[in-house]
């Protein structure tokens, strides 16, 4: 079975087995990296998955088209975040920086 995301016309495709393996991330304990701008800490190499593909930045052909998309979309959760409020900034501090 694959999985398709389609992200502003960059389709991603993961097989059932890589989407158990993102599953096992979010319970991972070992070695991990901060992702840039949005607060999230990642392994640094899981078992069974290239470990190119927990990066995003290394599935991009072009790292400085990454780097804008990522930082647009770190922006916009922060802008989404403020019309919620004094909620919204609760969660806002636990999410992206832009």
């Amino acid at each position: 079975m694959k999985l398709f995301c389609n992200l502003d016309k960059k389709t991603i495709v993961i097989t059932e087995s890589q989407r158990k393996k993102i599953q096992e991330m979010i319970a991972y304990h070992g070695s991990k990296m901060n992702f840039d701008e949005f607060n999230l800490a990642i392994p640094k190499a899981l078992e069974g998955v290239e470990t190119k593909l927990l990066n995003p930045i290394n599935t991009w052909a072009n790292a400085s088209e990454y780097k804008e998309a990522r930082s647009k979309l770190a922006k916009m959760f922060v802008e989404n975040f403020k019309r919620y409020g004094a909620e919204g900034e609760q969660i806002a501090a636990a999410g992206p920086r832009s």
